[in-house]
């Protein structure tokens, strides 16, 4: 990628990383609404039918189901990905100079789309943008364009 990064002119690759970058975060976004309508209708729209008993209990089990598998994803597969992301942040900067890996994004991800769509909400989280951030200093420091 480097080599074919290097023969575009420094400020044509600067604007098509931008748009680049601009696509996968757009693309990103739409793919985590889609599942989560996707879930949520799968889950709540049946249990709308299911009349009022067959809807408290299954409202439940939906709800404390997806808790328990987002709570799981995030506590055994990535434990940096719990939480807000701001005290995760803060430690990898000072820790591990700001190095947060990729997976976080991933299970942070699977864990938002699962929490929402079984029914609970979430607060802000800054952990997503930041390591896709990082990783797009990354991409950029790798095609040799100076952003000032």
């Amino acid at each position: 990628m480097q080599k074919l990064l290097a023969k575009i002119p420094e400020k044509i690759r600067l604007v098509l990383l931008t748009a680049l970058f601009g696509t996968v975060a757009g693309l990103a976004t739409v793919a985590f609404m889609q599942a989560t309508n996707y879930l949520f209708a799968l889950a709540w729209h049946r249990l709308g039918a299911a009349g009022t008993a067959g809807f408290l209990v299954g409202s439940l089990l939906t709800i404390v189901l997806s808790s328990l598998v987002a709570g799981l994803l995030m506590s055994r597969l990535c434990p940096v990905a719990a939480g807000s992301g701001i005290p995760q942040l803060k430690a990898a900067y000072w820790m591990e100079l700001g190095v947060v890996p990729f997976r976080a994004v991933v299970v942070k991800f699977i864990g938002g789309v699962l929490t929402l769509a079984g029914g609970s909400s979430l607060g802000v989280d800054l952990l997503g943008g930041a390591v896709l951030g990082y990783h797009r200093q990354q991409v950029v420091d790798d095609a040799g364009i100076g952003v000032e």
